[in-house]
């Protein structure tokens, strides 16, 4: 299905940025205050709620304490609906899931050090320090990613 997608554009190909986009500062935790039922989200991001429960079941989305969805569900579920516009299934994504886990793992490990704070300074700073390595992990990603297409000859 993405083949065939693929293969009946005959647009331009979209232009790979190096950056990302993404800075330390948007990884801070939201406040907290998205509550959606699957309905609800379902609807807000135009996917039909069957889609929603794959992604919860190959867990590129979560369901809160409260059995509501948060934020991240919210932008997790916004960047799916657009690559189904591509004929990408949440199938397709669970190796992204894969590596937030592992990428995660990592930033947990480098940061460690800096976790184990003594005063209010501290705990601000290993904060800091877990935001820096996630957003620089998401350029490294998409400078490979970049790299690979262009490499490749598809941009």
């Amino acid at each position: 299905m993405i083949r065939e997608h693929l293969d009946a554009e005959t647009q331009e190909a979209p232009v790979v940025v190096a950056g990302s986009g993404l800075r330390a500062d948007d990884f801070r935790a939201g406040a907290g205050r998205v509550r959606l039922t699957r309905t609800e989200l379902a609807e807000h991001v135009e996917l039909p709620e069957a889609t929603v429960a794959q992604l919860e079941s190959y867990g590129l989305i979560a369901v809160t304490a409260g059995g509501h969805y948060d934020e991240d569900a919210v932008a997790v579920a916004t960047v799916v609906a657009r690559l189904s516009q591509f004929g990408v299934e949440p199938r397709h994504l669970r190796a992204f899931r894969v590596t937030a886990d592992r990428d995660s793992g990592l930033v947990e490990q480098i940061a460690t050090p800096y976790t184990k704070p003594r005063d209010r300074e501290a705990a601000v700073r290993a904060q800091e320090t877990i935001r820096e390595l996630a957003s620089l992990f998401v350029q490294l990603h998409a400078a490979l990613l970049r790299a690979e297409l262009v490499r490749g000859g598809k941009v």
